[in-house]
């Protein structure tokens, strides 16, 4: 999980954070991991998606050691063809200067991220659908309105915007389809939410946790539930 935000005016902004923050603030990238970015990248162009081709990206860091480079090899998916945000893949190839052990424990108990949500435009949903079964390589199966799909390295959860009030009832919609929501994964959900609630921020209980609203995390609705 990476927070974006705009601290200096003047300052480069490869991210295009103030266009985006223009539009709305909310959950607005999403990368999958991959251990071979050419071989994602060949997948997605042979299942007719158009991507950025593989990047090298790299950018510097402060370890416990000193200085180090984070490097990593990114394919991007063609914005244009993903409504609901900004899509990619990427490969760390230093992913021992990102998941630094001093940055791994959490008062609240976190250990990563469970699952991610998606609102699609009705008109959209079976091309979104067609997409992300292509990308993940997995079979769609329901729970109530929301269509999961589930591989060893992700569990995607796309609703259909006229059905996104039965799973984030009286939440914001900040676009027809968008990033709605993240699930965090705790240690002890009990723990998680007084340490969440002692920061003074409102959660409601769901059947396996609680849920913390866009309202009250810069626009990306927040699951809990242990795992």
């Amino acid at each position: 999980m990476e927070l974006l935000g705009i601290v200096d005016e003047s300052a480069p902004d490869p991210w295009h954070t103030k266009a985006m923050a223009d539009e709305y603030e909310g959950f607005r990238l999403l990368n999958l991991d991959t251990d071979d970015a050419e071989t994602a990248e060949r997948r997605l162009t042979d299942a007719g998606l158009r991507t950025s081709g593989v990047l090298e990206l790299e950018r510097d860091v402060d370890t416990e050691e000193g200085p180090r480079t984070v490097r990593a090899r990114a394919v991007h998916i063609d914005p244009r063809s993903t409504p609901e945000g900004h899509v990619g893949i990427a490969q760390h190839l230093t992913r021992r200067y990102v998941h630094q052990p001093r940055y791994l424990n959490h008062p609240n108990g976190a250990r990563g991220l469970g699952a991610v949500l998606i609102v699609a435009a009705d008109t959209e949903f079976d091309r979104m659908m067609n997409r992300y079964t292509r990308m993940v390589e997995a079979t769609a199966r329901y729970e109530g309105p929301v269509a999961v799909l589930e591989s060893a390295a992700a569990r995607l959860e796309i609703v259909r915007a006229s059905h996104a009030g039965d799973v984030l009832p009286g939440e914001p919609v900040p676009a027809s389809s968008y990033l709605a929501a993240m699930t965090v994964l705790v240690d002890d959900v009990e723990d998680a939410r007084k340490i969440v609630e002692s920061g003074g921020t409102v959660t409601q209980p769901t059947g396996g946790g609680f849920f913390v609203s866009a309202r009250h995390a810069y626009g990306a609705g927040l699951f809990f539930t242990r795992g």
